[in-house]
This record gives C-alpha cells, structure tokens and sequence, in this order.
C-alpha cells in the first residue's frame, strides 16, 4: 500500500469520526493528512517530511482556524434546552454573583440575574446560559 493511500485512508477516517464528535480538533488532524497526501503525489517520498507537513498542516488550521470557524458555524446555533428548567439554591446569592448549583446530576457554576438575593432552598428559573455558566432568575408562578 503506497504512503498516499495510507494518508487519504488515515484522512477520511479521521473526518469521519470527526463528523461523529464535532470537536473541530480532529477535522485538522484529517487535513493534515490530507497534505501529506498530497506531498506524497508530489514526489515527497520522505516519510519524516511527510509526517512533518501532516504535523505542520494540523497545527496551524488548529491555532489559526479554530476560533474563526467556531464562530462562523456555530453562530446561528444558540439553543437553549437549559431554558425553563427549574434549580435549587443551597446557598445565599446576591445579584449578580456566582456560586455553584446541582443540576442533571452535576454541579454548575450559575448567575443570579434577578435584582433579589436567592436565599438557600428558593427555586430558580433557568434563564440561558453563558458558555457554561447557567444564568438564573427567582422562580415565581408567572415565570415557570
């Protein structure tokens, strides 16, 4: 099997499974190999030359790409399945400030939004959220 199939081989399967996870991370791993493919079927028989195109390639898209596409293509996705959804404070949490709540099983970081202080055992609305930050509000029969 020559160097360039085994590049186009290692290509595609690598942006498969990135199709899978959605990562970014494994889509310029693929275009690394993609590259070295291509330096292959340019007469670059090198192996550690090859490998350090495929090395080259997957870095750079990686630092100099990632942000900008993630921007780009997840701009328009903003759903907010966390909306709505009810937590409950443990401990005191003035406006504006953070501490962490159980939710799905988990702890998170939150953010009391409402112009209240939310004491222990209030229920809050889950209003969105900023990266993993879940924003919140008091909970009341108007809102839920």
């Amino acid at each position: 099997m020559s160097t360039i199939t085994i590049w186009v081989l290692l290509g595609t399967g690598l942006l498969v499974v990135e199709m899978l996870t959605g990562t970014f991370f494994l889509l310029f791993l693929s275009l690394g190999a993609f590259s070295a493919s291509l330096a292959a079927l340019f007469g670059i028989d090198s192996i550690p030359l090859q490998i350090f195109i495929n090395s080259l390639v997957a870095c750079g898209g990686f630092f100099l790409l990632k942000k900008p596409l993630q921007r780009k293509l997840l701009k328009s996705v903003s759903v907010q399945i966390d909306q709505g959804q009810i937590v409950r404070i443990e401990q005191s949490l003035a406006p504006g400030q953070n501490t962490r709540v159980n939710y799905q099983g988990t702890t998170w970081e939150a953010r009391n939004l409402d112009n209240v202080t939310l004491n222990p055992n209030d229920e809050a609305i889950i209003v969105g959220t900023q990266g993993h930050i879940l924003l919140l509000k008091k909970s009341t029969p108007a809102n839920v």
